[in-house]
């Protein structure tokens, strides 16, 4: 892992900034889940001050077990209107607070629990259901607007 980390650094590549799942590969086994980072979009210095505002998105998995990657060259993030995250410093006190969160993080990150996945893997499939019927209903939209207009020479063609 260290070698493939001085190779980018030799080679003056870093992962740009990305949004979307912390995931971008599974196994598609609901019995033993196994989820990891192994995609990543490498830029370069130039790359960066070409595109400042420049961001990779991982979008959600649909055939592959790889989730696809979009290049965003453009992004503006917004500056006022949003809201940070406020963390309470209080319950860094508690004796166990390092112990559990660093626990927890490497639980969540190393074995995805089989009930998230299932329930994951069947949101997935309501949304691809949802998919196909929205792209069925503007089929015959645009097939009833191109039998109502036909080839006439109008704004819709």
């Amino acid at each position: 892992m260290y070698q493939l980390q001085d190779c980018f650094l030799q080679a003056g590549l870093f992962d740009l900034r990305y949004l979307g799942p912390c995931h971008s590969w599974t196994n598609n086994q609901p019995e033993s889940p196994i989820a990891k980072k192994l995609d990543r979009l490498l830029v370069n210095n130039t790359t960066i001050s070409s595109y400042p505002h420049a961001v990779a998105s991982f979008l959600p998995q649909e055939t592959s077990d790889h989730t696809p990657c979009l290049l965003n060259l453009a992004l503006f993030l917004p500056k006022t209107g949003t809201y940070p995250y406020k963390f309470q410093n209080y319950l860094t006190k508690h004796p166990g607070f390092a112990h559990l969160l660093q626990h927890v993080q490497v639980q969540a990150l190393q074995d995805p629990s089989p009930t998230n996945f299932q329930v994951e893997r069947d949101l997935h499939q309501k949304w691809n259901f949802l998919r196909e019927i929205e792209e069925l209903y503007f089929r015959q939209k645009s097939r009833i607007n191109w039998l109502r207009e036909g080839n006439l020479n109008t704004t819709f063609f």
